[in-house]
């Protein structure tokens, strides 16, 4: 016999229906949620490189200033070491013109070469005072050497002679000198 409820209801198992449901309720959120993290950074790195583009000058400017910096200590440090390394020219005219002839018309020209040599070109002085002024050159500290490189009558004068004097210069000791002097 066969026994047949149509009012019978026979139950369905509802389980796995709730699980896909939940399953997908999930999915759906977190791929939301990683979108919008997604854009989220985005929109981070688009403002972070619009700000390095503003401050892009900006860098420029302290890079520029910075190498100016450096460059302004290299010039001072060059400054420095020319100053230290010069002497004092006027001072070495002041001195060596006290011992030449009180005439200044004894001078022809007054020439100071690189080598720190002194080259005098006199006229119209006689031998004495040519010899004199050699010694008297030569007992100077800072004076190495002095030397007559040339001796001419003078054509008009038989007593008078046109001159030319070298006279080396010690370099460490006129920096001496210059320094006490200062």
């Amino acid at each position: 016999m066969i026994n047949i409820n149509l009012f019978e209801r026979k139950q369905i198992n509802r389980l796995p229906l709730v699980i896909i449901i939940s399953f997908l309720i999930l999915f759906v959120s977190l791929c939301v949620y990683l979108f919008g993290l997604q854009q989220y950074y985005v929109l981070q790195d688009n403002m972070n490189m619009q700000q390095i583009e503003n401050q892009a000058d900006e860098v420029r400017e302290a890079r520029k200033l910075d190498t100016l910096h450096t460059q302004i200590v290299q010039s001072e440090k060059v400054i420095q070491n020319i100053e230290s390394q010069r002497h004092s020219i006027p001072y070495l005219f002041n001195d060596l013109h006290t011992y030449l002839p009180d005439n200044d018309e004894h001078i022809t020209s007054f020439n100071f070469t690189e080598e720190f040599e002194v080259l005098l070109s006199l006229y119209d002085m006689n031998y004495d005072e040519l010899t004199q002024l050699i010694e008297e050159l030569n007992s100077i500290d800072y004076i190495t050497s002095v030397k007559l490189v040339t001796l001419t009558k003078n054509p008009d004068s038989d007593e008078l002679y046109l001159s030319d004097i070298s006279i080396r210069l010690d370099e460490s000791m006129l920096r001496g000198v210059d320094s006490d002097e200062i």
